[in-house]
């Protein structure tokens, strides 16, 4: 099933020739899902990964936190609109940036 919106989309090269873009804001929302034997899975926030090492400039998102509604029915539920803006500007961004949020491909091994 072909993505439905492939210009929201990034490149790894594209993001290395744009890091110096004043116009761009980087945003890492990494979760890490564990099996878990009575819950199905447990959540991890990225935020600590993030912490020892990250893409320069980048700011932390988290996407279990601050970017899902806390009172949605199932997790990772999509926030108000007034509940992201509130976080983007927070996190930095403005109406002039970019921001791709991106999340880790493959897990750091611990």
């Amino acid at each position: 099933m072909p993505f439905k919106h492939p210009e929201y989309l990034v490149e790894t090269e594209w993001l290395a020739a744009h890091l110096n873009d004043p116009h761009l804001r980087i945003l890492d929302c990494t979760v890490f899902l564990h099996a878990d034997k009575t819950r199905g899975y447990r959540v991890e926030s990225g935020y600590q990964k993030w912490q020892e090492g990250h893409i320069p400039g980048s700011g932390f998102a988290d996407l279990t936190k601050e970017l899902s509604d806390p009172h949605g029915r199932f997790m990772f539920t999509m926030p108000s609109a007034e509940r992201f803006a509130g976080r983007a500007r927070t996190a930095g961004r403005a109406h002039r940036h970019r921001t791709p949020c991106l999340p880790v491909r493959e897990p750091r091994r611990r």
